[in-house]
């Protein structure tokens, strides 16, 4: 994947190689919001936001979905060089109004 700085906001993108086709994911992280953007066999487009509860929608393969996120936390890290080392966040999910379960998802970014 790629890692830039720009406007204030740190961009990851990287693609998601699946059997039945690729995803283009784009991760725009800022202290108080994640932004997930996925375009392909997968398209998604969400805001993370601790405490807010945000909608959204959910398209793929089976078809597409309302999504809705409560962010119970969010942690952004950085090295000591100051660039960005990981994001982590925790939500409940709820698809069509229904909650689904509670998730932690964590990006980790190491250089080579």
């Amino acid at each position: 994947g790629q890692l830039y700085f720009v406007n204030g906001a740190w961009y990851i993108k990287y693609v998601e190689q699946e059997e039945d086709g690729q995803t283009y994911t784009t991760l725009k992280v800022k202290e108080d919001e994640i932004m997930v953007i996925r375009n392909g066999l997968v398209t998604m487009r969400h805001s993370y936001r601790p405490g807010i509860r945000t909608s959204g929608s959910y398209a793929g393969p089976g078809g597409m979905m309302w999504m809705d996120t409560a962010t119970k936390e969010m942690q952004v890290c950085y090295d000591e060089e100051g660039d960005l080392s990981a994001v982590v966040w925790t939500y409940d999910l709820y698809l069509n109004e229904q909650k689904v379960g509670r998730y932690r998802i964590s990006c980790r970014l190491m250089r080579i």
